[in-house]
């Protein structure tokens, strides 16, 4: 079996010229894969920046839930309907 690093070197030594399309995650690199590239590649600052982003997400969200009780006041549950006044009101139901 041979290595990937072999693998890779003989693509790189091959006559073709070797197309490396720029992923950043997960899903763009199944996206080159069933696209039927060889390889990818992958830069330092793409790592970061969906690191950063994925960072920035999460506080985000932190600090919209602690924000949300402030913004949209609590309340008790509605009551149940009773079932008879329900069906005997004059408002035809949606069908």
């Amino acid at each position: 079996m041979v290595s990937k690093g072999r693998q890779f070197r003989d693509l790189i030594n091959a006559p073709e010229i070797l197309i490396q399309p720029g992923i950043y995650d997960g899903y763009t690199a199944r996206f080159v894969e069933q696209s039927g590239f060889k390889t990818a590649s992958i830069s330092g600052a793409g790592v970061s920046e969906r690191v950063i982003e994925a960072m920035l997400a999460a506080e985000t969200a932190k600090k919209q839930s602690a924000a949300a009780p402030q913004v949209l006041p609590v309340s008790e549950p509605a009551a149940p309907q009773n079932h008879e006044a329900a069906t005997n009101s004059r408002i035809d139901p949606v069908r």
